[in-house]
């Protein structure tokens, strides 16, 4: 409200999240379109600490609040929004912003939450689903029966791509490198499960003929092993370079069998599209009502820590989705050392 003060998470430079610092402002007013929301529940991710560190492809110009996914309440509601109401709670994405104690969005970003559905789980799962949902249904067009590999399945997108496809009556490959990330994509649908160590003779034993898309977030020799073992007329999604290491996919293999690639960078098609991002992050939850998307419930840490949940993130700490939670948010809270240097 007016004359409120408000605390944000504040990323000073790139020079090392130590110097991020908790700031007070205004408590924002919503300008016409906008609702304010009282956040409860912001997700931190791999994405999120690789932006605070300056180490994404988009650096958003210093200093700024990050945050991209959450669920808060609306506590105030500005000229021309029609369906949101006080009280409401809704899922929101946004470019950054939201690691605040109240942030002012447009009504364009944001969804109700259905009933019964956990803010927390919510928070933590808009990026990886939206972004796998945005992959596998509008870039790939995934059809009943196809055979699917996900790399990286025990990830936050792996995992979420798993789900997805398993929903979508596909046959699903799971490849992660440890067993607690395996188990991870065998709960969320995978029909096999295979140790990207030994990714080729793996696959290849359950897809002789080859897989009909390959979704990759992490790149490197996985990537190039992967597009090896496309079928004909298959689809290779890039994602992301989770590996550090962007491959030189083989033109003349793609040629050779037809393949087509295709890119996947849903942040900036949402940007640049906010029909677009409310019908996935519409479609995302519709799913998680009714039950055919499911999470696991994230590791929900106090907005005090925001530090160390961007640290944990960074190492990889776990597999585990975390969230920082708000004042009066906190039921799931629980109290996580910092983790042990890599």
């Amino acid at each position: 409200m007016k004359g409120d003060m408000i605390r944000q998470f504040t990323v000073l430079s790139f020079d090392g999240l130590e110097t991020s610092v908790m700031r007070t402002a205004p408590a924002p007013e919503p300008a016409r379109g906008q609702v304010v929301l009282a956040m409860e529940h912001v997700a931190v991710t791999f994405v999120d600490a690789l932006t605070a560190r300056g180490g994404y492809q988009v650096k958003p110009p210093l200093p700024f609040v990050p945050g991209t996914s959450g669920v808060g309440r609306v506590v105030e509601v500005g000229e021309r929004v029609g369906w949101a109401t006080v009280g409401d709670r809704l899922a929101v994405q946004a470019p950054q912003g939201l690691l605040a104690e109240q942030v002012a969005v447009s009504d364009e970003m944001a969804v109700r939450v259905p009933g019964g559905l956990s803010g927390a789980t919510i928070a933590a799962s808009i990026e990886g689903w939206a972004t796998s949902y945005f992959a596998l249904e509008r870039r790939a067009v995934i059809a009943p029966g196809q055979t699917v590999l996900v790399l990286g399945a025990g990830g936050g997108v792996g995992t979420a791509a798993v789900n997805i496809a398993a929903d979508a009556q596909a046959r699903v490959i799971a490849a992660a490198s440890t067993p607690d990330k395996r188990n991870a994509a065998a709960w969320h649908g995978a029909s096999h499960v295979v140790d990207s160590a030994d990714l080729t003779a793996q696959v290849r034993a359950l897809a002789p003929g080859g897989v009909d898309i390959v979704l990759d977030p992490v790149g490197g020799e996985q990537g190039l092993q992967a597009l090896k073992l496309l079928a004909r007329w298959g689809r290779y999604c890039v994602l992301g370079f989770a590996s550090g290491d962007i491959p030189r996919l083989g033109a003349n293999r793609i040629l050779i069998d037809n393949h087509t690639v295709v890119g996947v960078d849903y942040g900036d098609a949402s940007r640049g599209d906010a029909a677009l991002a409310r019908d996935v992050l519409e479609q995302v939850l519709d799913g998680f009502a009714a039950g055919r998307y499911r999470a696991r419930t994230p590791t929900a840490m106090p907005f005090a820590q925001a530090v160390l949940a961007f640290e944990r993130a960074a190492k990889g700490a776990s597999s585990a989705r975390t969230v920082l939670s708000f004042p009066g948010n906190d039921s799931d809270l629980r109290d996580i050392a910092p983790p042990a240097e890599m």
